[in-house]
């Protein structure tokens, strides 16, 4: 019988020990957390056809200790005993076990591996024994792995690794020796080995000899992290040709000696959470290659003159939580960096010309003094988790080329009026924050900015804003003004934006009455977003000739109660209206006869009475309505036919309406041929009337899923009945 892949995990197996896949034919077994106490090599007969590669998984059960599988499990290529309860290892466990290549054996309680464990697997490539108690392991444990590619001994006790240990080990790549409680390395504990990456974070080293790492020509990563290194020898990274990852970080290192590590191929060097006091000039000298420079959490009090000039190809240097506030003239001097990581700063940072860095993330402290921030080379600065006192006038001047200024989870006491002055290339500003505290905007604030594309003022105080404070953003096209206390708008105010501005949202403000000529000089708007204001009760519009350019109109979850009859007129070119949440009770029949391009229209959630027939004439590309929860809409004998001009329509939404059995449903798919949704919860069909309805819709493919399925009251598919 062919079965591929079985799996018989989370059973109450116990003991087996009788022939249980005879004729089967299986490539994947899974017996995991299955009780197991006990399992003998008859389980799997040689009457089972096990595939060419076969993987068991023994794993989270209770064994303590396992048969010579591989007598009859030949093929046997991946095995997983982790998770269980074994406490030796025996060499006839893994007899004729030559197919094995992956071996885990993590979380047992093994003590001790002895010289012939493995010695009938030598063709294992992968061997994890992390999370036991192993504390001894022989000299020549590993002899016969000469095909292991990766060792993990992670998570053990052992103090001591023999000479030579590894030295049989030709093809391995990783070793994994992460915390275990190592003293001290032996000078030939890696002798002749190939191995790539090597893991020693968690020990208790504390010092390692010069050359300690001689020979392995191969490195690329190794971690020394967390081991109680208190110093480095000058040549202690020697002859390590290929290394790219060094990893010192969480040790008691005080100083760095200028050679160190010179002329390493390092890509990244994590030096964070040390008690390093200075950073000494040449420190870095010749790490031509290196693009991750982590220093955080140090204890540096000052940065000598050219400390990182050697530093050409840096992509990240974090300095965040040391003890220097400032930054002094030629730190960084030539020093190219994509990101740089400051904070506890309270002083200028100084960044010459010669200095390249793309996004500065800086934690400041104080008053922002004219010119604390400057470098022409600047592309984005953020400020996060800042407590600024005040911005003064001029305050990031130089930054010429900043593009993107982001201020988060900060506060800033005051602004003055000309703080943002030579932003030329800004493009775009969140300055919700820097507003947070005013209730008029002034004048001229953001007139240098005539690059910028995006301006957010969410959610301050402001009530009044000057004719004159967009003037100068001449290149503004998204404007976010909402979440404000504004209840009303000066027609000139938003003219400086006339031939930029394409979005504008003025939600959730206090307007009692809308004016829609307020936006008169827009003529590229295509959004305008005034929802969410409950005090909206009127939508006036005084004037003829308002931009035909709005495609999306948003006037959602106010309370408007009716609508001029020409009050869309001048939205000739209008897309989506959404009206839903507001408190109209009629639609004049001339409302939307001028909104011919309309194609999604949202009426939801009124008060709405009555639909009558040519009432909608003039939608015809409309492809979206929604007009449900109008409670009365359907309560006399109205019929859907009076939506029979919405020829293209593709969503019809009726939910909610009191739409009953006079539905006249077996026209609709003549009525409506390009119909494809439509939902009808909530309404008072009777089920036996729903349900040929339904099959109706089934028959022409109609998705009629609601979108809040009802299934605690009479229903046929979540939707409503009687």
């Amino acid at each position: 019988m062919e079965i591929g892949k079985l799996n018989l995990s989370y059973n109450n197996l116990n003991i087996l020990n009788k022939p249980l896949f005879s004729g089967s034919s299986i490539d994947t077994l899974d017996l995991s957390n299955s009780g197991i106490i006990n399992i003998t090599k008859e389980v799997f007969d040689s009457s089972s056809r096990f595939s060419y590669s076969f993987s068991l998984n023994l794993s989270r059960n209770i064994l303590e200790e396992t048969v010579a599988l591989c007598e009859t499990l030949k093929k046997l290529t991946s095995l997983d005993l982790s998770m269980n309860f074994i406490t030796q290892l025996k060499s006839e466990l893994f007899q004729n076990c030559n197919s094995l290549r992956f071996l885990d054996l993590n979380e047992n309680i093994i003590t001790h591996i002895g010289s012939d464990d493995f010695k009938h697997i030598n063709n294992l490539e992968t061997l994890i024994l992390t999370k036991n108690k192993i504390s001894t392991i022989d000299s020549k444990a590993f002899e016969n792995l000469s095909s292991l590619k990766t060792l993990d001994l992670s998570n053990n006790i052992i103090e001591n690794i023999g000479e030579y240990a590894f030295s049989s080990l030709n093809s391995l790549i990783t070793i994994n020796l992460s915390f275990n409680r190592l003293k001290h390395l032996e000078s030939d504990t890696f002798v002749n080995l190939n191995i790539q990456n090597l893991y020693l974070q968690g020990n208790d080293i504390r010092y390692i000899k010069s050359k300690a790492f001689d020979g392995l020509y191969k490195l690329r990563l190794l971690n020394l992290s967390n081991i109680g290194l208190t110093t480095l020898e000058n040549d202690v990274f020697y002859n390590m040709s290929s290394i790219n990852i060094i990893d010192l970080s969480n040790n008691y290192l005080t100083v760095l000696d200028n050679n160190t590590f010179t002329n390493l191929p390092l890509t990244e060097l994590n030096l964070s959470n040390n008690k390093i006091v200075e950073i000494r000039t040449g420190a870095f000298r010749n790490l031509n290659n290196l693009n991750n420079l982590n220093m955080s959490n140090l204890s540096i009090n000052n940065l000598e003159p050219f400390a990182f000039s050697y530093l050409q190809n840096l992509q990240s240097i974090d300095l965040r939580n040391n003890n220097f506030t400032g930054i002094q003239p030629n730190v960084f001097k030539n020093i190219k960096s994509q990101n740089m990581y400051l904070n506890g700063i309270s002083e200028p940072v100084h960044l010459d010309d010669t200095v390249v860095i793309t996004t500065l993330i800086l934690q400041f402290n104080g008053v922002l003094e004219e010119r604390t921030i400057s470098n022409v080379n600047l592309k984005n600065l953020r400020l996060v988790d800042s407590q600024i006192d005040e911005m003064k006038n001029n305050c990031l001047l130089g930054s010429y080329g900043l593009t993107q200024l982001l201020i988060n989870n900060s506060t800033i006491s005051s602004i003055e009026s000309n703080a943002l002055a030579g932003l030329f290339s800004l493009l775009n500003l969140d300055a919700s924050i820097l507003f947070k505290n005013k209730e008029i905007l002034e004048a001229n604030v953001f007139k240098e900015l005539n690059s910028l594309k995006i301006l957010k003022l969410s959610d301050t105080k402001i009530n009044q804003i000057d004719d004159e404070t967009f003037s100068g953003l001449s290149s503004l096209e998204e404007l976010y003004l909402d979440g404000n206390d504004l209840n009303s708008i000066n027609i000139d105010t938003f003219a400086p934006l006339k031939s930029s501005l394409v979005i504008l949202d003025l939600s959730r403000n206090s307007f009692e009455t809308f004016n829609l000529s307020d936006i008169n000089y827009l003529s590229k708007l295509r959004t305008l977003n005034v929802s969410c204001s409950p005090t909206i009760r009127n939508l006036v519009n005084s004037h003829d000739s308002l931009p035909n350019s709005i495609e999306n109109l948003y006037l959602f979850d106010n309370s408007i109660t009716s609508l001029n009859a020409d009050i869309f007129k001048p939205f000739e070119n209008l897309r989506e209206l959404f009206l839903n949440g507001n408190s109209l009770t009629t639609i004049s029949f001339q409302t939307f006869n001028y909104t011919k391009n309309l194609e999604e229209l949202r009426l939801d959630r009124n008060s709405i009475s009555s639909l009558s027939y040519g009432q909608l004439d003039g939608l015809e590309n409309l492809l979206s309505l929604n007009i449900s929860s109008n409670t009365n809409l359907f309560s006399y004998s109205g019929q859907i036919t009076n939506l029979v001009s919405l020829k293209n329509i593709r969503s019809l939404y009726l939910d909610n309406t009191n739409i009953g059995d006079n539905l006249i449903y077996n026209n609709i798919n003549r009525y409506f041929p390009y119909l494809k949704r439509i939902t009808i919860n909530n309404n008072s069909f009777s089920c036996s009337f729903l349900s040929g309805m339904l099959i109706y819709f089934n028959s022409y493919e109609y998705n009629y899923n609601p979108y809040n399925p009802r299934f605690d009251v009479q229903n046929i598919n979540g939707i409503t009945c009687k």
